[in-house]
């Protein structure tokens, strides 16, 4: 590990001895985030080897962070930031100081440590004011959880995918990729042709062959783009079709991410209900619609033939466009795929949305778009603005040779055989014993979680979320996926995510969820 450190010998608060410097040095790089919790610090024959002070002094110094509570030594190990570190009474400080003299949203001050706070532009501010995303948990990290988490990678085919990767990367090495003369924004010539922001043009073609094999959809590489998962893909849309003012609906419940996008571009959000059949249609003044009719996000209900129809209807009255949202529909347990959206689209006004992250291994960010066709050129001026060139050239060309491969469908395959399993073993317990009168699943055939309507009032649903986590399951509800509050309110639901867990992990929290359904009958809450 590179660690820079300043050790302040002449300084106050006792830093005029190396050993107090070393120690002050080494605590303010865990509280400014410089040291991670969990990262490792050098040996101590190394660090004082490099701060030219005796190993007994580092070795006295690491324990006095240990005593501070700022590290923690394992022996045979190393020593290591304590998780609960960053965070302390003067980091606490440093945030009420920032407080007082005016932190980022407010346009101006100081910000913490004294440094001086930006003045943020309309759309910075309206970013400041939107609800955070919340990340994916760590595989394998803290207590059983419900919450949606990255994809099982225990089978996936690694051997096969480094071997692709070694291969495109001594193509990339034997290629020299330079701009050409004339050329537009974004666009390179390398040793497998031009490859503008919209992506490598193996990896188009080969997702738009994927496209027609998998979803029956008319696609050419041409109206596709490669994007960093479907977010960045759904917000750029957004800033591009809505403005200030503008609506957008959005399904509620329902993504998160539209949420934030449509905060940060200025745009008004339209909540519309959903029901068993997905989105209910309606003659909305927008410009706007997000909708997943595959499987709708949360509930996973899909969208009828009808509904799909009469949305397209809506869209060429209102001079609207649909962005529809692909999500979680690769894992199917029973019944057809559902025709999307966009293959019924004849006028040019649904885009497309689809994402590899939920079907490769984690942290694997590469999804797609495919575009009608007035707005393939607007959305490539758009990801060329922030990224000229194809990011993750390396991993583009990967994965279009992991597609042309057949590999990738292959692991789809042995996935589907897998998470059918869990899926199966979920459902039972949702819908037996006492869980049967406390949760109204959605009934669903596809994707990696399953969701449920909470029988009862949002009071006894907050007392069982309680009684999970004392047990040591955390089970989301629902709230996060409203635009409207109150509508959270009004009607609980939970998420079960089953794609991160195993089968004992699932037996495990179908146990602790029917222990839990027991606690909450013997205390007398009536759901």
């Amino acid at each position: 590990m590179e660690l820079m450190l300043r050790l302040d010998t002449g300084g106050a608060e006792g830093s005029r001895f190396k050993g107090d410097a070393l120690y002050a040095a080494l605590r303010d790089a865990i509280r400014a985030g410089r040291l991670r919790p969990g990262e490792k610090l050098p040996p101590t024959r190394e660090l004082a080897a490099r701060c030219g002070v005796s190993r007994g002094t580092v070795t006295a110094v690491y324990d006095r962070l240990a005593a501070d509570g700022y590290v923690a030594g394992e022996v045979g190990r190393g020593t290591y930031v304590c998780p609960h570190a960053v965070g302390s009474e003067a980091d606490a400080a440093d945030g009420a100081r920032a407080q007082r003299t005016g932190g980022p949203a407010s346009g101006g001050g100081q910000g913490p440590g004294g440094q001086a706070a930006p003045r943020l532009s309309a759309w910075g501010k309206r970013l400041m004011r939107s609800t955070p995303h919340s990340p994916w948990p760590t595989p394998g990290s803290g207590p059983l959880t419900f919450r949606i988490a990255p994809p099982d990678d225990s089978r996936f085919p690694y051997m096969d995918w480094f071997r692709l990767l070694n291969a495109e990367a001594r193509k990339l090495a034997g290629s020299r990729t330079v701009p050409e003369p004339g050329a537009g924004a974004g666009a390179a010539v390398s040793g497998r042709g031009r490859a503008d922001a919209m992506g490598d043009p193996e990896l188009r073609e080969a997702i738009a062959a994927y496209l027609r094999r998998s979803r029956g959809l008319d696609a050419q590489a041409e109206g596709i783009a490669v994007v960093n998962g479907s977010m960045q893909a759904i917000a750029l849309l957004v800033h591009l079709l809505a403005g200030p003012g503008d609506a957008v609906v959005c399904e509620q419940p329902g993504y998160g991410g539209v949420h934030r996008a449509a905060a940060a571009a200025g745009a008004e959000l339209t909540p519309a209900a959903v029901d068993a059949q997905g989105l209910i249609p309606a003659d909305w003044e927008a410009r706007l619609l997000v909708v997943t009719p595959g499987r709708q996000f949360p509930t996973g209900a899909p969208m009828p033939l009808e509904r799909r129809r009469k949305l397209l209807d809506w869209a060429g009255r209102r001079n609207a466009f649909i962005l529809e949202d692909d999500y979680d529909t690769e894992f199917r347990y029973a019944g057809r795929p559902l025709e999307p959206m966009k293959a019924l689209d004849r006028e040019g006004r649904v885009a497309f949305v689809g994402t590899f992250t939920r079907t490769m291994f984690p942290g694997f960010r590469l999804g797609y778009v495919l575009l009608p066709p007035g707005l393939t050129e607007p959305f490539r001026r758009a990801l060329a603005l922030f990224e000229p060139e194809p990011p993750a050239l390396l991993e583009q060309r990967t994965l279009s040779a992991f597609l042309r491969s057949g590999l990738y469908e292959r692991h789809l395959r042995r996935m589907r055989r897998l998470y059918a399993e869990r899926y199966r073993q979920l459902s039972a317990v949702l819908s037996g014993g006492r869980l049967a009168g406390l949760f109204d699943p959605v009934r669903t055939e596809a994707g990696l979680h399953l969701f449920a309507w909470w029988k009862g009032s949002a009071e006894s649903f907050a007392r069982y979320r309680a009684e999970c986590a004392a047990l040591g399951l955390q089970l989301p509800d629902a709230s996060a996926y409203f635009a409207d509050a109150k509508q959270a309110e009004a009607r609980p639901g939970a998420v079960f995510a089953f794609g991160g867990l195993n089968a004992d992990q699932l037996r495990r929290a179908g146990e602790i969820l029917e222990e839990a359904a027991a606690r909450i009958a013997q205390r007398g809450i009536s759901v």
